[in-house]
């Protein structure tokens, strides 16, 4: 249920046995007609009459079933978290309720999700998004790329669709969250800095962080300083408060890559924190002698026999 209101002033539950009034009747009793509000106010309850979500403007104009809505700013409740949207404008079709969010669309969660897009499209009674456009989620740990994305409002279940990239680090879980959305520079990779681990797809990725789950499709490749990963599918688990990868299961036809040496198996587990990669089936490994005297500290292979 929703209602519609202006001057800012935020719409109680409606009373038990009484629907509030229509949203199209309540702007704009004249369909054709047009309407300006100084402020705007949409809030939608749960059946007992709490409240799920709030969607706020600075102002709005109402142009037959078509709302426009400046700065509008909105709240989902739920008891474990709440999720709070930003946008430049937005316009809400008031027959379907719909709502098209446009200008550096911002969601925030309070467990430190920020997912950012340029436009964005949320049917708030059924808790839905979605985008064709470029998206980036992050945490203090990790940064997320991608093109499109369906899930629910809160980012607890979402779907990428396409060119995916993930670059966390996996050594600093430890460290205390930084406030606000994660800086690009805090995952460059100049000497001193963290080093950083680098996941892309062809897609889709979808996460779930209900079960802390996370799995990659398409042409995987993980990029470690001390080797590169192949694999058709990785299944990542992460851990619950920093949202990072605790390990991971790649699985078909695993490639593993480092200087001159290969490792091949059908499936392997990948630890990002130690470098570790243990090779499950009939794993084989070529190597190769070397005389450049590389420095870096290897990838730790193991299970290298028939399970």
């Amino acid at each position: 249920m929703a209602v519609l209101g202006g001057c800012g002033k935020p719409t109680p539950p409606p009373d038990a046995g009484r629907q509030p009034p229509d949203a199209a009747t309540a702007a704009s009793p004249d369909p054709d007609a047009a309407q300006r509000m100084s402020a705007f106010t949409l809030t939608g309850y749960e059946q007992d009459g709490t409240k799920r979500w709030v969607l706020n403007g600075t102002g709005a104009h109402v142009d037959g079933t078509v709302v426009t809505i400046l700065r509008p700013d909105g709240v989902g409740y739920e008891p474990e978290r709440t999720a709070t949207l930003t946008a430049g404008a937005a316009q809400m079709n008031q027959v379907t309720r719909h709502v098209r969010l446009e200008h550096d669309v911002t969601i925030h969660t309070s467990d430190g999700l920020w997912l950012t897009t340029p436009v964005l499209h949320w049917i708030p009674d059924e808790n839905q998004m979605a985008t064709d456009s470029p998206v980036r989620i992050e945490t203090d740990h990790m940064l997320l790329r991608g093109r499109g994305l369906e899930g629910l409002t809160q980012l607890k279940r979402a779907t990428i669709a396409r060119d995916v990239e993930l670059v966390l680090n996996p050594g600093d879980a430890d460290e205390p969250p930084a406030a606000g959305p994660v800086r690009a520079d805090r995952f460059s990779n100049g000497a001193g800095e963290r080093r950083q681990v680098v996941i892309t797809c062809d897609g889709p990725l979808a996460f779930d962080y209900e079960r802390n789950i996370a799995t990659f499709e398409q042409n995987v490749h993980v990029q470690d300083p001390r080797g590169d990963l192949y694999a058709d599918r990785l299944v990542a688990y992460l851990d619950g408060k920093t949202h990072t990868i605790r390990y991971a299961d790649a699985i078909g036809r695993v490639r593993i890559h480092q200087h001159q040496n290969t490792a091949l198996s059908e499936r392997a587990v990948y630890e990002p924190a130690n470098g570790k990669v243990t090779l499950v089936g009939r794993p084989s490994l070529l190597v190769y002698p070397s005389d450049k005297g590389d420095q870096d500290i290897p990838l730790s292979f193991g299970g290298l026999a028939p399970d």
